[in-house]
Protein backbone atom coordinates (compact mmCIF):
# COMPACT_ATOMS: atom_id res chain seq x y z
CA UNK A 1 0.00 0.00 0.00
CA UNK A 2 1.35 3.40 -0.93
CA UNK A 3 1.93 6.08 1.69
CA UNK A 4 -0.90 8.23 0.29
CA UNK A 5 -3.44 5.40 0.65
CA UNK A 6 -2.22 4.57 4.14
CA UNK A 7 -2.56 8.21 5.28
CA UNK A 8 -6.04 8.43 3.72
CA UNK A 9 -7.10 5.23 5.51
CA UNK A 10 -5.76 6.51 8.85
CA UNK A 11 -7.56 9.84 8.38
CA UNK A 12 -10.81 8.02 7.60
CA UNK A 13 -10.38 5.86 10.71
CA UNK A 14 -9.72 8.95 12.84
CA UNK A 15 -12.74 10.72 11.37
CA UNK A 16 -14.94 7.69 12.11
CA UNK A 17 -13.64 7.54 15.68
CA UNK A 18 -14.34 11.25 16.23
CA UNK A 19 -17.84 10.84 14.76
CA UNK A 20 -18.51 7.87 17.06
CA UNK A 21 -17.35 9.89 20.07
CA UNK A 22 -19.65 12.79 19.12
CA UNK A 23 -22.60 10.40 18.71
CA UNK A 24 -21.85 8.86 22.12
CA UNK A 25 -22.01 12.32 23.68
CA UNK A 26 -25.51 12.78 22.31
CA UNK A 27 -27.18 15.92 21.03
CA UNK A 28 -26.49 19.40 22.23
CA UNK A 29 -28.20 21.46 24.89
CA UNK A 30 -27.97 25.19 25.39
CA UNK A 31 -26.87 26.10 28.91
CA UNK A 32 -27.13 29.69 30.11
CA UNK A 33 -24.27 30.39 32.51
CA UNK A 34 -25.17 33.02 35.12
CA UNK A 35 -21.73 34.29 36.03
CA UNK A 36 -20.83 35.94 39.35
CA UNK A 37 -20.53 39.35 37.63
CA UNK A 38 -24.19 39.15 36.55
CA UNK A 39 -23.62 38.27 32.92
CA UNK A 40 -25.76 35.50 31.43
CA UNK A 41 -23.86 33.73 28.66
CA UNK A 42 -25.30 30.94 26.48
CA UNK A 43 -23.10 27.94 25.65
CA UNK A 44 -23.89 24.79 23.71
CA UNK A 45 -22.73 21.52 25.29
CA UNK A 46 -23.20 17.91 24.32
CA UNK A 47 -25.73 16.35 26.66
CA UNK A 48 -23.25 13.53 27.43
CA UNK A 49 -20.53 15.86 28.72
CA UNK A 50 -19.68 16.05 32.39
CA UNK A 51 -20.26 18.85 34.85
CA UNK A 52 -16.47 18.94 35.24
CA UNK A 53 -16.15 19.65 31.51
CA UNK A 54 -18.58 22.58 31.83
CA UNK A 55 -16.43 23.93 34.68
CA UNK A 56 -13.30 23.52 32.53
CA UNK A 57 -14.96 25.61 29.80
CA UNK A 58 -15.81 28.25 32.40
CA UNK A 59 -12.17 28.29 33.53
CA UNK A 60 -10.91 28.53 29.94
CA UNK A 61 -13.33 31.26 28.88
CA UNK A 62 -13.82 33.29 32.08
CA UNK A 63 -10.82 32.47 34.30
CA UNK A 64 -12.76 30.92 37.21
CA UNK A 65 -10.65 28.04 38.55
CA UNK A 66 -12.47 24.69 38.41
CA UNK A 67 -11.66 23.83 42.05
CA UNK A 68 -13.28 27.07 43.26
CA UNK A 69 -16.37 26.89 41.04
CA UNK A 70 -19.78 25.51 41.97
CA UNK A 71 -22.62 25.08 39.50
CA UNK A 72 -26.23 24.95 40.64
CA UNK A 73 -29.42 24.21 38.77
CA UNK A 74 -32.68 25.10 40.48
CA UNK A 75 -30.86 25.29 43.82
CA UNK A 76 -29.28 21.82 43.36
CA UNK A 77 -25.47 21.59 43.32
CA UNK A 78 -24.17 19.77 40.27
CA UNK A 79 -21.43 17.21 40.90
CA UNK A 80 -18.29 17.15 38.69
CA UNK A 81 -18.17 13.50 37.57
CA UNK A 82 -21.86 13.44 36.66
CA UNK A 83 -22.95 13.94 33.06
CA UNK A 84 -25.56 16.44 32.02
CA UNK A 85 -27.78 13.46 31.14
CA UNK A 86 -27.72 12.43 34.80
CA UNK A 87 -29.90 15.43 35.62
CA UNK A 88 -33.45 14.95 34.30
CA UNK A 89 -34.05 18.69 34.68
CA UNK A 90 -31.70 19.27 31.74
CA UNK A 91 -33.62 18.73 28.53
CA UNK A 92 -32.01 19.39 25.13
CA UNK A 93 -35.26 20.87 23.83
CA UNK A 94 -35.52 23.36 26.71
CA UNK A 95 -31.97 24.10 27.79
CA UNK A 96 -31.08 25.02 31.35
CA UNK A 97 -29.65 27.81 33.48
CA UNK A 98 -26.61 27.12 35.64
CA UNK A 99 -25.74 29.57 38.38
CA UNK A 100 -21.96 29.86 38.67
CA UNK A 101 -20.57 30.70 42.10
CA UNK A 102 -16.88 31.06 42.82
CA UNK A 103 -15.30 30.96 46.26
CA UNK A 104 -12.32 33.22 46.71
Amino acid sequence: MGLGLQVERECNELSTTMQEEQEALGGTVQIILKLPDGREIPHDFHIGQSVGYVKAVIQRDYGHVVANTTLTLGGKTLIDPMCLTDYPEIKPSEGAVFVVTVKS
